[in-house]
């Protein structure tokens, strides 16, 4: 949770002093303190993303500008959002970990086998898509098609670089299965929030 400013104050001069740390310090939350989503399409990134905006964050999911934007861009985009998820995050985690550093991130996984026919099914419903949806395609698969084969390298690849980058932070990472039932109780423990009278969010 953000740091509170207080309102009790003894003189105007003395309140300015003892409010500028905090004021500082809700700023810096504010701008530097955010929550990705880092895991693969069909990994339960809607979901996570429900259930970080049902924890009262205000979390995107599957939000342009991508890998292509500038710096400016992306802190404009996060500037008034808490976070965001899927594979407009994920292609560009390292870039968002340098631009917000005080950030944690959420790694969704789910067994291959599953997300593979999960992402069949997904790319075969959604048919044409945009230019600049396949373009990140390329860029996190190797393919903007179901290409079994690229598809399983390109899991396994983004799977070892997630780990490889929190290999020495391993408190800025919770790896979450929420497609095997995981949900509220590590969710919560992770981001330091009370778990919510709701059931967790299961979005298609």
């Amino acid at each position: 949770m953000p740091p509170r400013i207080s309102s009790s104050a003894p003189t105007r001069g003395h309140a300015v002093a003892v409010r500028l740390p905090t004021i500082l310090a809700v700023l810096r939350y504010t701008l530097w303190k955010k929550l990705f989503g880092i895991g693969l399409s069909r990994t339960g990134t809607t979901s996570l993303a429900d259930a970080l905006n049902a924890l009262g964050y205000r979390v995107s999911h599957y939000t342009w500008p991508h890998q292509a934007v500038q710096e400016w861009g992306l802190r404009r985009l996060y500037f008034a959002k808490d976070g965001g998820t899927d594979i407009t995050v994920s292609a560009i985690f390292p870039r968002l970990d340098r631009l917000f550093p005080d950030s944690r991130f959420i790694y969704t996984e789910r067994d291959v086998e599953p997300w593979l026919a999960s992402v069949e099914r997904h790319f075969a419903r959604r048919g044409e898509v945009p230019p600049i949806e396949r373009q990140l395609r390329i860029k996190m698969y190797g393919t903007d098609r179901f290409d079994r084969a690229r598809l399983e390298q390109a899991y396994h690849a983004h799977h070892d670089r997630v780990l490889t980058y929190f290999e020495d932070r391993p408190g800025s990472l919770l790896r979450l299965r929420i497609c095997d039932g995981e949900g509220w109780e590590r969710l919560c423990r992770f981001v330091g929030r009370q778990r919510p009278g709701i059931p967790f969010p299961h979005a298609s």
